[in-house]
């Protein structure tokens, strides 16, 4: 449940408008986009362990870190622009996913939250 920020009357969380005084809860595409946030694990994750992973399949690392859609969709990407350009575009995919990993665990492990498709 959640407050309207008019009103403040309470809502349901499938609410899209406020039923007294109609305003927008919330854009109808956050229904189909996760929107909580990852938080820090404890014990954290390893930064270098994310690296690893996002280097040997691109996306693993994200998937590891919690980070599952990005993770899917990156893997997905690579390989379609991978199979496009015969593999050269592949070394810069591997460098955007590890790297991208190494930087969201280095967040974690600071104690910050990560949204679910948050790059580096």
């Amino acid at each position: 449940m959640e407050n309207c920020r008019v009103c403040g009357i309470r809502a349901e969380s499938y609410q899209f408008v406020c039923l007294k005084c109609g305003a927008k809860l919330k854009k109808s595409y956050e229904i189909f986009l996760p929107s909580k946030k990852i938080l820090p694990s404890n014990p954290p994750k390893k930064p270098m362990v994310a690296a690893v992973l996002a280097f040997l399949l691109t996306g693993l690392g994200q998937v590891y870190l919690g980070q599952v859609h990005k993770g899917i969709a990156l893997f997905i990407a690579g390989t379609i622009i991978g199979a496009i350009t015969f593999g050269i575009a592949c070394p810069v995919m591997f460098v955007i996913s590890t790297v991208d990993a190494y930087k969201i665990a280095k967040k974690l492990e600071a104690g910050n939250s990560v949204g679910p498709w948050e790059f580096f």
